[in-house]
């Protein structure tokens, strides 16, 4: 989880999002994780910026 944050996000994960993703992780798996990052407004603003 913390590989994917810092390839899209550009940050470690930080403590409240580590325990929201881990639960979500275990429910929909990694594809879902990694689309729910790559869905995220803070994705979306980093990638308006690069």
């Amino acid at each position: 989880m913390n590989a994917m944050y810092k390839v899209y996000l550009g940050r470690s994960l930080d403590p409240s999002g580590l325990q929201t993703w881990v639960n979500l992780a275990l429910q929909i798996g990694d594809s879902g994780l990694r689309a729910g990052i790559t869905g995220s407004d803070e994705y979306f603003n980093r990638a308006q910026t690069r």
